[in-house]
């Protein structure tokens, strides 16, 4: 099934909906959710175990620009995990295309991936960091 983002609300098309904030349009016969900021703060909330999870774990193999290779795979590999497909491009960059179900305006979205040459320190000004380059000097 695929979905389309537009406005803050996600449509698609079900057979059936009962969740809380799901609107149906029957005449189009595509069921709608609304996504408000409290559902943005829970979806948030959800995810932010892995979120974290994988911020320590891109901290502790920092690579430097040009050389993302490891960092590269990862991403391809929790993109393909989330049912995308994805392409390797020149050096180290990727392409993720995200199609809705219906024709319309492109988005395109940027990520550097890259770390920065310089030596972390265990300590940061409160207590021991939980997360630091396993790579000396990045």
């Amino acid at each position: 099934m695929r979905n389309r983002i537009n406005r803050g609300v996600i449509a698609g098309r079900w057979e059936e909906a009962h969740l809380p904030g799901i609107e149906r349009d029957e005449e189009k016969g595509e069921v709608h959710m609304v996504i408000n900021g409290e559902r943005i703060r829970q979806l948030a909330r959800e995810q932010q175990e892995y979120a974290v999870r994988m911020r320590r774990e891109f901290h502790r193999y920092p690579e430097v620009s040009g050389k993302e290779f490891r960092t590269r795979e990862r991403l391809m590999a929790e993109i393909r995990e989330m049912g995308l497909s994805c392409e390797k491009v020149p050096g180290t960059g990727l392409i993720v295309k995200i199609e809705g179900g219906k024709p319309g305006k492109n988005r395109v979205l940027r990520a550097d991936i890259d770390a920065l040459p310089l030596q972390e320190d265990r300590e940061n000004l409160r207590r021991e960091k939980s997360c630091i380059s396993q790579i000396d000097g990045v």
